[in-house]
C-alpha cells in the first residue's frame, strides 16, 4: 500500500521539467533559424554591392573608352546609361547611369608627343591632364536595388577635345 500512496502523490514535476526543456529547445531553434536567415541576407547584400561596384566600373570604363576611340567630346559631358551583363548570360543584369563633370585641366608639357597615340594631323596640339568627378548610379534590373558610386579620374585629352569638354 505504501507503493500506491507514493504513486498517488506525484505532482507532475517530470512533466513540467520536460515541457520547459521543450520550450528552451524550441527557442534555441528559432534563434538559430533567425540568425541564419539574417546571415544569408547579409551575404546577399555583400554580393549585390560587389557586383554593383563591378558594373559601375565597367560602365565608367566603357564611357572613358569612348573618349579614347576618338568620339566627340560631347560623349564626356552629361549622363549616359549603360546596360551591363555581369554574369555574361546574354541579358542585362544592371543599368548604370554615368555622369561626368570636368573639375580641372592642366597642360601636360612633360609628356612626349610620341607616347600618345594621336593621329599625325593632331600631333602638334597640346595634351591636357583633365580631372573628372564621376557619379555612377547602379540599379539591379531584377530587384530594383540601387547603389551610387562616386570616384575621380584623370583623362589625357587633346587640346580640341579638352576645349569642347571642359571649357564649355
Amino acid at each position: 500500500m505504501k507503493r500506491r500512496g507514493a504513486l498517488g502523490r506525484q505532482s507532475g514535476a517530470t512533466l513540467f521539467v520536460g515541457l520547459m526543456m521543450l520550450v528552451l529547445i524550441t527557442l534555441m531553434l528559432i534563434t538559430a533559424f533567425t540568425l541564419s536567415t539574417t546571415n544569408l541576407r547579409v551575404v546577399g547584400n555583400m554580393q549585390f554591392r560587389e557586383q554593383a561596384i563591378a558594373a559601375a566600373n565597367a560602365a565608367v570604363e566603357e564611357r572613358i573608352g569612348l573618349t579614347q576611340s576618338g568620339v566627340a567630346a560631347s560623349a564626356l559631358k552629361g549622363q549616359t546609361t549603360h546596360a551591363i551583363d555581369i554574369d555574361r548570360d546574354g541579358s542585362s543584369d544592371y543599368s548604370v547611369a554615368v555622369s561626368m563633370e570636368c573639375v580641372s585641366a592642366k597642360l601636360d608639357v612633360a609628356a612626349p608627343k610620341s607616347s600618345l597615340s594621336l593621329p599625325k594631323d593632331m600631333s602638334d596640339e597640346g595634351t591636357w591632364d583633365t580631372t573628372w568627378d564621376v557619379r555612377a548610379a547602379v540599379t539591379d534590373s531584377r530587384t530594383e536595388a540601387s547603389l551610387v558610386m562616386y570616384s575621380g579620374i584623370l583623362i589625357h585629352l587633346r587640346d580640341a577635345v579638352k576645349k569642347a569638354a571642359c571649357d564649355a
